[in-house]
């Protein structure tokens, strides 16, 4: 039931998705925050967006990193529902726009960008409950203030979603599922983001230093190489020169074909015969030519991989494009035990902290 579901059409009066929604907006009306109603909704067990439409036949379903079979409501999901006008008539369109070339990443555009058509259909809420609704819909966004460098990065093991990010002055972050539902038993702690830099910053010299020592071994073994490279060199050109010779003799027994001095039948068997050593030949040259092609690229690409390292052993502050680079997410066991995932880039394996 999440709006991003929904593209010109509406849930019908009649669907059992109508009555979830129409409970989500009495809840609301009643005072109640976003945070309440997920939890009312989950210990009534009322299926979430994902659940409903995995029943539905839906393939576009929220993916659950822990617990695939247990997807649950979130303060999130109910804020944005509460918030999408499809539900007192309106056909909204244009609403967000895509960040990435992928297209998995997407941003909601400013109000005034959006298309909306009003009584477009009919509506499961009134005009003057939807209203009333909003009062509980206040956001903070400590998470999209701009020092905030780790994103959706900094994870709960448990539930494996995000963790919140709470004050301006000396960010935290806290499992927000724990409220919501006690399926998972997340912990209540929290951990500055403070905290999270001072950790992060050597785990990523540390890992750096370990991936520098492997590619300047790997790069000492190509510049060893060398004399691999001159051998290959050497040899195509060789080759090169040997095909040469037998073209020329192409061309003499053709002369002699032309003299009468050989028969029109030993000089098409001399030929096939000629061609035959050159098309192995040139085999031979495009083998050889790939060989040293990879060699040089692999030199370039090993030095280019070799320079980035060294930069991040002189790393002193963390921002969101490295953080971006090089974490893929962050494990928060307790204050004093973390987890960093590497992106792939920056390596394979996970390392605790």
């Amino acid at each position: 039931m999440p709006p991003k579901q929904y593209k010109a059409t509406a849930i019908p009066a009649y669907d059992e998705a109508a009555g979830y929604v129409r409970l989500i907006f009495a809840l609301a009306c009643e005072g109640k925050k976003t945070v309440e109603i997920a939890k009312i909704l989950n210990t009534q067990g009322i299926p979430s967006p994902s659940v409903y439409k995995k029943r539905n036949g839906w393939s576009d379903i929220w993916r659950n990193v822990i617990d695939p079979d247990h997807c649950f409501w979130t303060s999130g999901v109910v804020y944005k529902l509460l918030k999408h006008e499809v539900y007192v008539g309106s056909v909204v369109a244009n609403r967000f726009k895509v960040t990435e070339p992928s297209g998995k990443r997407t941003t909601t555009r400013p109000r005034e960008e959006w298309i909306i058509v009003p009584n477009a259909h009919e509506p499961l809420v009134l005009e003057e409950d939807f209203k009333k609704a909003q009062l509980v819909t206040v956001k903070k966004r400590y998470h999209d203030e701009p020092g905030h460098i780790f994103g959706n990065k900094i994870k709960c093991p448990s539930c494996g979603h995000a963790m919140v990010r709470y004050t301006k002055s000396n960010p935290r972050f806290k499992c927000g599922t724990v409220k919501v539902t006690d399926h998972y038993g997340c912990k209540t702690h929290t951990i500055q983001q403070s905290e999270i830099e001072r950790i992060v910053i050597p785990a990523i010299k540390a890992h750096a230093h370990i991936l520098l020592d492997y590619e300047e071994m790997k790069l000492a073994q190509i510049k060893k190489s060398k004399a691999t490279t001159k051998s290959l060199e050497a040899k195509i050109a060789a080759e090169q020169k040997s095909i040469e010779a037998l073209e020329a003799q192409i061309t003499k027994i053709f002369t002699s074909l032309a003299s009468g001095k050989i028969t029109q039948e030993v000089f098409l068997q001399k030929k096939g015969n000629i061609n035959d050593t050159i098309e192995r030949k040139r085999l031979g040259i495009e083998k050889s030519t790939e060989q040293l092609r990879n060699l040089t690229e692999g030199r370039i690409q090993s030095e280019n991989v070799v320079a980035e390292l060294k930069q991040f052993l002189a790393l002193e502050k963390l921002d969101g494009d490295i953080a971006n680079l090089l974490i893929d997410r962050i494990l928060v066991y307790d204050e004093n035990d973390i987890e960093i995932v590497w992106c792939g880039n920056f390596g394979e394996d996970g390392a605790g902290v």
